[in-house]
């Protein structure tokens, strides 16, 4: 959903060759594409937000918009993540788009027969939410499928401009729209017509992209399971996801009431509103270009700081100040300070997970980002029909102040994108067949030598790979030394099935492989590296 939000693509340095990607037709095509969905779905939040403050105009029913178009992120961003790993990218966004079509053509029907009220209105806008959660984690995805490795710097910071000029384009395109005599019937016949186009610019692309594993495909479920161990072992995505829920939950006490602000406080009409919602779009770009320039000289932990406190302080300046002479500069910044912030956190995850992961990461990323919002907003337009709009905005900016100064302990820290790369593919396994590979756990042991003078770099080491061996899908692990020869240590770890065990070897990063490296160095073994065993479990015993 084009919520105010954003994409690591918005952060990567710009490179000498930027519009080289768009001489690839395919790239082109879906970069078109892209664009006109981020427009669309701009234009739908906006013509959403405006028609339900006709339609039953309580900051409640307002707040509850945003409620119903990011809930099903909450609900889906982890399924859909890993759906995405598994069925074919192109053949999920076009049942997405087609159903996109459909949601936005029984919307204008809707409207122009007068049949529209807010409870119908909530329902639909949360078809369309479920239909963005599925496409969300794929747009994300698809560019290195159709992009060479070389020139995926340049294509995902196109496609951030993509998302920014969608920014800029969707709310004027609103405001002109909603102030026609067609109004949302107009508006929302648009955003139909929109994604029919999509639709068709997807069913052109001939996905070509195939799996390099020898591996069977992931099932849907142990691929969830295997996104959520990995965000428990890793402590870089973990940090992420408690710094953006602290950030958002009071960001949300702004743009829950976005519309009320604009058409009660500041007296804006439809066209008036787009622009406003223009001006944060345009310090979006503005806050993109500068992200780019300082993340590499200034510690993304300051940058958040600053730009949070920057928000925090537009909030209050709206609150305190609800003329247009403040509202339109003020949204400016904000928009500048919400894109360096956000883009802030996105980029921490997109450069501290590996590949295998890194769908299942952003879908858990995006999922307690939206999520934050859709859960919060609704009570953000309680305390706003409680206290007043501008009681509120103080409120969620204090609150956003102190969440930050709450949250300061976990730093931010941003990856080497060399260390996150997949080693390469191992050989392939030859297992005894005469058990059942598939369904039988297995176990894997590591037998050390140890000299004593190396004990305490062993302990630190090896519990480093104990983070990796769980992180990359070990269900257990765990090292012991033996009573009867100190200096003999065995690692064991087990996984779900030797196909896990497997995979398990295919995920390893090339940072991962350094670590197991020293590891190994320390083993005793006269050249020869630490002894391995490989077990299965016999099928039926507990």
């Amino acid at each position: 959903m084009a919520s105010p939000s954003t994409t690591a693509a918005e952060l990567v340095t710009v490179a000498p060759t930027l519009w080289t990607p768009l001489s690839l037709p395919i790239f082109r095509l879906l970069w078109i594409a892209m664009l006109t969905e981020n427009v669309c779905s701009w234009l739908l939040d906006m013509t959403n937000g405006w028609l339900m403050t006709s339609l039953s105009p309580s900051p409640l029913m307002v707040s509850l918009v945003q409620t119903a178009s990011l809930l099903p992120i909450l609900l889906l961003a982890l399924p859909s993540g890993a759906v995405t790993d598994i069925v074919s990218r192109r053949t999920i966004l076009l049942w997405v788009e087609g159903a996109l079509a459909v949601f936005n053509g029984v919307l204008a029907l809707l409207a122009y027969l007068d049949l529209l009220s807010g409870p119908v209105l909530l329902v639909l806008i949360f078809a369309n939410g479920v239909a963005f959660a599925f496409g969300m984690p794929v747009w994300q995805a698809v560019t290195a499928e159709v992009v060479p490795a070389a020139q995926l710097s340049s294509a995902f910071l196109l496609n951030g401009i993509a998302v920014n000029i969608a920014r800029g384009i969707g709310p004027v395109l609103a405001g002109v729209l909603l102030a026609t005599a067609g109004g949302p019937t107009l508006a929302f016949a648009v955003n139909c017509a929109g994604f029919l186009f999509v639709w068709f610019a997807v069913r052109h692309w001939r996905s070509t992209a195939e799996s390099e594993s020898h591996l069977p495909p992931e099932r849907v479920l142990s691929a969830i399971v295997a996104g959520l161990r990995y965000t428990r072992f890793d402590t870089n995505l973990r940090t992420v996801l408690l710094r953006v829920t602290a950030f958002v939950f009071f960001a949300t006490g702004f743009w829950a009431v976005a519309p009320l602000i604009g058409r009660g406080l500041i007296k804006l009409d439809a066209l008036g509103y787009g622009l406003w919602m223009t001006t944060f779009g345009l310090g979006a770009i503005l806050g993109g270009y500068l992200m780019s320039r300082v993340v590499a000289l200034v510690n993304i932990n300051i940058i958040v700081a600053l730009n949070t406190v920057m928000m925090a302080g537009g909030m209050i300046a709206i609150g305190l100040f609800p003329v247009r002479a403040v509202a339109f500069p003020v949204m400016f910044v904000v928009g500048m300070a919400w894109m360096m912030t956000l883009g802030s956190f996105v980029m921490t995850v997109q450069t501290n997970v590996p590949s295998w992961v890194r769908g299942r990461a952003v879908a858990i990323y995006f999922m307690a980002f939206q999520g934050v919002i859709a859960l919060s907003a609704a009570m953000w337009g309680l305390v706003a029909q409680r206290f007043g709009l501008a009681t509120e905005l103080i409120i969620a900016a204090s609150g956003l102040v102190a969440a930050l100064a709450a949250t300061a302990w976990w730093k931010l820290s941003l990856g080497e994108s060399t260390g996150n790369v997949l080693y390469g593919q191992f050989p392939a396994l030859e297992l005894t067949p005469t058990l059942d590979a598939t369904q039988t756990a297995a176990m894997v042991t590591f037998e050390y030598r140890i000299q004593e003078s190396d004990r305490a770099a062993f302990l630190d080491l090896v519990d480093q790979v104990g983070v990796v061996r769980q992180r990359n899908g070990a269900t257990q692990w765990g090292v012991f030394e033996d009573l009867d020869q100190p200096g003999r240590w065995v690692e064991t770890f087990v996984v779900d099935s030797s196909t896990e065990m497997e995979r398990i070897r295919q995920r390893t990063t090339a940072a991962d492989y350094t670590i197991l490296q020293r590891l190994y160095a320390l083993h005793q073994g006269a050249g020869n590296p630490p002894l391995i065993g490989r077990f299965l479990a016999a099928p039926g015993v507990s």
